[in-house]
């Protein structure tokens, strides 16, 4: 089965920590999220879409996805172009030192709220500039400690 996700399947991502999509089969109707071949015996059965995790982190780590939306990170940055991924893959390791490398360095990462869904953002002022800006108004305060995301 493939299928695209439009930002309507990823609606909550600002507000759970984490965004395990389901999307049902009277969201598909109602919302067009699914485009592309369907999985049509949900829609016959009144089911749910059977899902395959892309992004699965170990069960050791904690990661709350609100919080990084919350505070400027947009979806690119992690999950790469969605919108030009004919089947959506893994483009990030999202092993630690990848992690680390943001949290020690947000302001290179940071954008604009109104931004967080755009696929192929560029800030309008140099990010050198922005960055910086963003993560003092935003309060970004990220932390390296290993009790941060192991628990």
């Amino acid at each position: 089965m493939q299928f695209k996700i439009n930002r309507l399947g990823h609606v909550l991502a600002d507000k759970i920590s984490d965004t395990k999509v389901n999307i049902e089969k009277k969201q598909a109707r109602t919302y067009d999220v699914i485009e592309g071949d369907l999985d049509r015996a949900s829609l016959r059965d009144d089911t749910s879409l059977r899902w395959t995790r892309v992004h699965d982190l170990p069960d050791f780590v904690y990661f709350n996805h609100s919080i990084h939306v919350k505070k400027g990170m947009g979806c690119e940055t992690c999950h790469g172009r969605v919108d030009q991924m004919p089947l959506v893959e893994q483009v990030s390791s999202l092993q630690m030192d990848w992690c680390l490398n943001c949290h020690r360095a947000p302001e290179q990462f940071v954008r604009p709220r109104s931004e967080i869904f755009t696929m192929g953002y560029r800030p309008a002022v140099p990010q050198a500039v922005l960055g910086p800006q963003l993560v003092k108004e935003y309060q970004i305060q990220p932390s390296i400690a290993c009790s941060t995301c192991h628990r």
